[in-house]
């Protein structure tokens, strides 16, 4: 899991602050490693994970996604479990966060400030319309540079004086 370390740190990371939220599951997950990368790209020039995206599901997601959440489930990192037909994810232990910087940090907690609130449906529309994903057909890889002719609506520009 070398590769995916920084991918699973920000995943427990957002796990940790998000669990238990009645809108948090697989495509919030997403859409928020999504908004924290691709805001951290347009802001600092490269992203927090490292991880390619693909538009998949309806929007994007990380690239080999299944794979580490299974990866992080099975070394006891994370915990899924159903509830009411719903998945639900907990970072089991307190997720170390060593591997992410302290801005790595404050861009993924903006994200979630910015969009976790939003249920996933809107959460989806709004990551499928963001200049990235536009054009972009399922399976596709998303092209980081495409961050220069996003909008309002997405931009991470706004999240420097919030």
């Amino acid at each position: 899991m070398k590769g995916e370390d920084r991918l699973g740190a920000m995943v427990l990371h957002i796990v940790s602050r998000c669990e238990g939220r009645r809108n948090f599951g697989r495509v919030m997950l997403c859409r928020l490693c999504y908004f924290s990368d691709f805001g951290s790209y347009e802001l600092r020039g490269e992203s927090i994970s490292g991880s390619g995206y693909i538009l998949a599901n309806g929007g994007p997601e990380p690239t080999g996604f299944d794979f580490l959440l299974d990866e992080l489930t099975r070394r006891k990192m994370l915990r899924v479990s159903f509830r009411h037909g719903a998945v639900e994810y907990s970072a089991h232990p307190s997720p170390v966060l060593s591997l992410l910087t302290p801005e790595d940090v404050a861009l993924i907690d903006r994200a979630i400030d910015m969009y976790g609130g939003m249920n996933e449906r809107i959460l989806s529309w709004i990551s499928r319309g963001d200049a990235p994903c536009i054009g972009r057909h399922p399976s596709e890889p998303i092209d980081y540079s495409a961050v220069r002719f996003r909008d309002g609506r997405t931009s991470a520009l706004g999240w420097i004086e919030a």
